[in-house]
């Protein structure tokens, strides 16, 4: 899977109101629908599509913390699952498989923030605006779902 699995490239230029006949931004669109999904899940850590991914124990830290979301499968050995918004598990590395199984379960505000930014770096870009902005509401959203321990 990968993020063009998540938001096709024909959701995104419908979202856009671009004529599906109109193929010169393509590329340009798929990277942007990447690059946004991919915004979302650092600054958020919901994966959007189903993955392996390792995790080590730091060196100052007898634990590995893990807050991607959603953990789908993990060792049965691992005890020191904690279904908090963290999961912490006592070992040196572990791999899980991490992220959305269908881009159904994404949450769709999450979809819904992805196509801001598409559209905020679609058109600033053409009017030559700051497209490193996110719009405010999507800065919003995306708080909502950020998966962090506040001390």
């Amino acid at each position: 899977m990968s993020y063009l699995s998540v938001i096709s490239l024909s959701q995104a230029k419908n979202h856009l109101r671009i004529d599906e006949d109109f193929t010169a931004d393509d590329s340009s669109i798929e990277r942007m629908i990447a690059s946004a999904l991919e915004l979302i899940e650092k600054n958020t850590n919901h994966l959007v599509y189903q993955r392996e991914r390792t995790y080590y124990r730091s060196v100052d830290n007898a634990r590995i913390s893990v807050f991607d979301y959603p953990i789908n499968k993990y060792d049965m050995e691992v005890t020191a699952l904690h279904y908090s918004l963290k999961h912490e598990f006592h070992t040196d590395k572990i791999t899980l498989d991490v992220g959305y199984i269908s881009p159904y379960d994404v949450p769709s505000p999450l979809i819904d923030v992805a196509l801001m930014i598409i559209e905020n770096w679609y058109y600033e870009a053409e009017n030559e605006g700051n497209k490193a902005d996110i719009p405010e509401r999507a800065n919003s959203i995306m708080f909502t779902y950020k998966r962090c321990i506040v001390s």
